[in-house]
């Protein structure tokens, strides 16, 4: 395992030590939906028409649910990216950290390849705004990132 690995692992378990007490109050709030309101600034005309299909690829009995989860996960993950630039400062941290975090915040959820093409569409989305390249994640990278993740989170609330 290597190193960055390991010192992530780390922190996880650290932050699971800390908190144990609070994490089930904190499942209960994250579950009730109905309560909470996320603001979500629409997006520009053209990121909007770039990300039309993804809520056509979420279909079924859960879809609403499960629209607002994905929703606000990717409105968090902009969040991040936007705030914390030391944290995610290349297009390769940017991708393990959204994975991570994906398996961490949809544990549980039983999302994983729930819904036919999502990933692959949203990865795809994700490549054409910064590259299949590691490289440093500047500032109109990293802006055009936090764009089109609140555009995906935005499309998924209408």
């Amino acid at each position: 395992m290597s190193r960055q690995a390991k010192m992530i692992v780390a922190i996880i378990c650290i932050g699971l030590g800390l908190f144990w007490n609070q994490i089930p109050d904190f499942i209960n709030r994250a579950r009730d939906t109905s309560s909470v309101s996320v603001s979500i600034t629409e997006p520009s005309p053209n990121l909007q028409e770039t990300v039309k299909d993804i809520p056509t690829l979420v279909t079924g009995d859960d879809a609403a649910k499960d629209k607002l989860l994905i929703s606000d996960y990717f409105n968090q993950l902009a969040n991040v990216v936007r705030d914390d630039p030391g944290l995610i400062d290349t297009t390769e941290k940017f991708r393990r950290f959204n994975s991570t975090a994906g398996q961490i915040n949809f544990a549980g959820q039983s999302l994983k390849d729930k819904y036919n093409g999502l990933g692959k569409a949203i990865d795809a989305l994700i490549k054409n705004a910064i590259g299949n390249d590691n490289v440093e994640l500047n500032q109109e990278k990293r802006d055009q990132l936090v764009h089109l993740l609140k555009a995906i989170a935005w499309t998924l609330r209408q």
